[in-house]
């Protein structure tokens, strides 16, 4: 695993070296992100495709090319995913997003126009289902109709499961 890390660290090294060398680093948008995490003993597990924080909060990292006034630095919680990259590329590129595209531009949180690109967010493994609200998420599981909540705000590592009626009122925003 720490092979792999040292890897990707080397060929970024690489790639960011000849933009520099060849005088394009400050015209480049960089996004640094993962599809998943892994749990590394976490939870018992040592996979990656569940919805606890160790697995699916994967970096999100944006570096804007020269001229995106943007403060170095900046942290968010915003709710994002993958479909909103596309919609981010277009955006600093000027171009338009197409009409089918779900996702959303990122930069309005990048730059700090914003705080929130969406209020709530829906992922889906197999027949595993997550739900967030920036706040708690809630984890839905179609084979036992186990349900979890988190609250990630105070729970980063998804440790505590809460219960009561908290927990139907997440259920019935899913629904």
């Amino acid at each position: 695993y720490y092979g792999m890390i040292t890897n990707i660290d080397h060929q970024l090294g690489r790639l960011f070296g000849r933009l520099m060398g060849e005088g394009e680093w400050d015209n480049t948008l960089v996004i640094y992100t993962s599809d998943h995490g892994e749990h590394l003993g976490d939870h018992g597990d040592a996979g990656k495709t569940t919805f606890c924080e160790c697995s699916a909060n994967v970096p999100f990292i944006v570096r804007p090319p020269k001229g995106v006034d943007v403060e170095p630095g900046r942290e968010s919680d915003a709710l994002i995913e993958w479909a909103d990259i596309l919609p981010t590329l277009c955006d600093v590129a000027k171009a338009n997003v197409p009409n089918d595209v779900t996702g959303k531009s990122l930069m309005p949180v990048v730059d700090g126009r914003q705080d929130i690109v969406r209020e709530t967010l829906h992922g889906q493994i197999h027949g595993s289902h997550m739900f967030h609200d920036g706040q708690h998420k809630y984890l839905y599981f179609v084979e036992d109709g186990a349900e979890l909540l988190f609250d990630v705000a105070q729970d980063r590592q998804d440790a505590v499961h809460l219960t009561g009626e908290k927990v139907g009122e997440m259920r019935e925003r899913f629904k």
